[in-house]
């Protein structure tokens, strides 16, 4: 009880000095800011935090989304089954014959003189048919003047290797990397003809399958020509 009256005998003077009630006005100044700072930052952090749930949650896939997704791949995946039934493509204009994609569609503006199609194309590939007159020039130089048309429609540095097919020589042209998109990664192949094809009155000694990277090998391994 002594002690205590003694401290307050002490700290009353002392607290009503005008130097203490300075001090203390300041330190409470002090606190303030500091309140104030921490219910600043709390603030940001509660502000960041739902923000970053926001976010979040409009990233994150719904339940509804991931069916979708689901549905969608299963469609791919029986598209490609149906690609493997395959038909036979026969055009006696140009003499050959192959095997496609029973699904792809014929281009109704891509059609010989006795009216066959020829170009076809799906959800996931196409193939057009072409020839080439190629007097007095061998292959390879056909494929090399291909590949570095103005367009680069094979990109920048395409790959190119020899095949033999029907006792015959060809050329595939796979494209690189850098093949612009608008030639829906189109590759080709070049094959002498057996004996020159007449068509329109001229000799066509050279045959031209365009067809995306992914289908041109299968569709080559099927190809005769016919007589």
């Amino acid at each position: 009880m002594a002690g205590y009256l003694l401290f307050l005998c002490i700290s009353i003077p002392v607290s009503s000095h005008p130097i203490f009630i300075q001090y203390f006005k300041m330190g409470c100044k002090v606190m303030r800011k500091k309140i104030i700072i921490i219910l600043l930052l709390i603030i940001f952090i509660v502000i960041f935090a739902l923000g970053y749930r926001r976010i979040v949650d409009k990233h994150e896939p719904s339940q509804d989304a991931e069916y979708v997704d689901a549905a969608n791949t299963l469609k791919i995946v029986k598209d490609m089954i149906k690609e493997e039934d395959k038909a036979e493509y026969v055009n006696r204009v140009y003499k050959v014959s192959f095997m496609y994609p029973k699904n792809w569609q014929e281009k109704e503006e891509s059609r010989d003189k006795s009216g066959v199609p020829t170009a076809y194309e799906g959800k996931h590939g196409f193939f057009k048919i072409d020839t080439i007159e190629g007097n007095n020039i061998d292959m390879d130089t056909i494929a090399v003047e291909m590949v570095q048309k103005k367009e680069k429609p094979y990109g920048e540095s395409p790959h190119m290797y020899s095949v033999e097919i029907n006792n015959t020589g060809g050329i595939f042209i796979i494209p690189s990397y850098d093949q612009n998109e608008k030639f829906k990664e189109q590759a080709a192949f070049i094959v002498k003809y057996p004996e020159p094809v007449i068509i329109d009155g001229r000799a066509q000694r050279y045959f031209v399958l365009y067809s995306d990277v992914d289908k041109i090998e299968k569709i080559v391994k099927s190809l005769n020509f016919l007589k």
